[in-house]
């Protein structure tokens, strides 16, 4: 019985340490999420996503599910570009979207009616907002760490 016991809090103990290590893992990387629908509002199953990393062209490609949604697995930090592609739809491309540590960007996507030939390109502006989760991320620099004052 001891013994039982005693393997049950190592088998916990252990749980815990891979669980830890589980959730760190999202810590430098994040994801994109969104809803891909036609101007009606319909969803649009089966649509291509492919998550194209802006520095070094790596894509990643996923499908829409049958409810419209699609997500990535998870990314390293950079900048990304968002290509969606279904027949009978133009191209969207919405480029300049910024990952940044933890975070979930949706980037939810309204399909035109078209040829496959014709691509609808939206371009990044402005800050990312996230609406997902309360998380607040900053990125600091050598010069924030240079202008501390020293204490003696």
């Amino acid at each position: 019985m001891r013994h039982r016991s005693l393997r049950l809090l190592l088998l916990f103990i252990l749980s815990l340490a891979f669980a830890g290590l589980l959730f760190g893992q999202r810590a430098g990387r994040g994801i994109i999420t969104g809803l891909v629908t036609d101007p009606a509002g319909a969803a649009v199953p089966g649509a291509t996503v492919t998550i194209i990393d802006e520095v070094t062209a790596f894509k990643t490609v996923v499908e829409s599910s049958s409810d419209g949604n699609y997500g990535t697995p998870l990314l390293p930090l950079g900048t990304y570009t968002v290509q969606v592609e279904k027949q009978g739809f133009k191209t969207f491309i919405r480029k300049g979207i910024v990952i940044t540590s933890g975070i979930e960007y949706r980037q939810d996507v309204v399909l035109e009616l078209g040829a496959v030939t014709q691509t609808v390109e939206v371009r990044a502006a402005s800050e990312m907002i996230n609406a997902q989760t309360p998380d607040v991320a900053h990125t600091l620099n050598q010069r924030y760490y240079q202008d501390l004052p020293v204490v003696m």
